[in-house]
């Protein structure tokens, strides 16, 4: 009887693996790839693991997309295993088959961008004609919703696939280009290299260092997927061929100061850290860059310091009003205003009011048992 394992984050998939050679197999895979210690970060979100390709195929399917897979080696070293995490509108799957392979995908109506990111090998992909191959150290490839492709890996490849609802990437260009609203977005199939190569890179990077964090996808705080898929967003958009990317890059006017208003307004409603400057921009109907500049000509400032400012001076009031029996503690304060990392917050909150956050929190306590 094949064994069964589970993924810890997952624990009602199972998948059979079969005899104990094909396990040790498994375990076995290349340990040779430049970018082993970054795809370990992902180790405790494996979803599922076996040598039965026609498991492999309605597994992965089932959280990319329908596609045959088929084994171009002999098949006898097949052992695919992978492991997933998602935060929000944006997810990572590490993924390796341990032989050479093929994944046909057919047209279909799909509804997210892929990013695959060779960490081992190689993958030889065809798309709209097209021919390259990508590698570590080289390029990525960028795969649009919708269209067919073919893949073929090498049989030591492991990709790392970063994945992005193409209805949240719509709605972070609207804090980029005006004219988001008017065309919808189209991406095209491109090998990504240089610079855009190396953005996206740390934009799967951060992601990978925040799951590595915590101990499921389910125990991320809500402002910090907020702030992942911003990052991870923007980036993407920022880097990936479309048909805004001319707007993104041209010549911008100045937002308003109706914006500059209805985002201070937003701001300082706020009864706890709510909206990410994109956000704000959408709100105010204007781009990220239009309301920085519209920020730096009214206030002398851009939206993210402003907001910073403004937020450590919310935490500030809070921490000096803090009673003994409500149980404030600094962390709480720091993340309710948006410092998801507590000793970057202590450091800046001293460099602003010549005391540490710990400290001030000690004072409002003394003197409200004082009093």
């Amino acid at each position: 009887m094949s064994d069964v394992r589970r993924g810890p984050h997952d624990s009602d998939r199972w998948v059979p693996l079969g005899n104990s050679d094909e396990q040790d197999r498994i375990e076995s895979l290349s340990a040779s790839s430049p970018f082993d210690e970054l795809g370990s970060l992902l180790r405790d979100y494996e979803r599922y693991r076996t040598a039965d390709p026609g498991i492999a195929e309605e597994v992965i399917s089932s959280f990319l997309s329908p596609h045959r897979l088929s084994i171009r080696g002999h098949g006898q070293r097949f052992a695919a295993v992978g492991s997933v995490a998602e935060a929000g509108a944006v997810s990572l799957c590490l993924m390796t088959y341990g032989e050479e392979v093929g994944i046909d995908r057919p047209a279909q109506d799909d509804q997210y961008v892929a990013i695959l990111v060779p960490m081992a090998g190689r993958v030889l992909v065809r798309v709209k004609g097209h021919e390259f191959i990508a590698s570590p150290y080289e390029s990525l490839v960028a795969l649009p919703p919708g269209e067919s492709f073919s893949l073929g890996w090498s049989e030591d490849c492991r990709v790392l696939t970063l994945r992005a609802d193409n209805s949240a990437l719509q709605r972070a260009l609207v804090g980029l280009s005006s004219r988001a609203e008017d065309r919808p977005l189209r991406l095209d199939s491109a090998r990504v290299v240089g610079s855009e190569r190396y953005a996206i890179l740390g934009a799967a990077a951060t992601l990978m260092h925040a799951f590595a964090n915590y101990p499921s996808c389910s125990d991320l705080p809500r402002l910090l997927v907020r702030r992942l898929n911003d990052h991870a967003l923007s980036t993407m958009l920022l880097t990936l061929t479309h048909n805004h990317t001319t707007d993104l890059y041209g010549a911008l006017t100045p937002a308003s100061g109706r914006s500059v208003r209805t985002a201070l307004e937003l701001l300082h409603a706020e009864d706890q850290a709510m909206y990410t400057i994109g956000e704000l921009a959408a709100e105010a109907g204007v781009t990220v860059r239009a309301l920085e500049l519209a920020f730096r000509k009214d206030l002398g400032t851009t939206p993210s310091a402003y907001v910073l400012q403004t937020r450590l001076n919310r935490a500030h009031e809070e921490l000096r009003r803090a009673d003994l029996q409500d149980g404030t503690t600094v962390t709480h304060v720091a993340m309710k205003w948006g410092f998801a990392h507590v000793g970057r917050f202590a450091r800046r909150y001293r460099e602003t009011f010549g005391v540490a956050p710990s400290e001030e929190l000690r004072r409002s306590v003394t003197q409200t048992h004082e009093s």
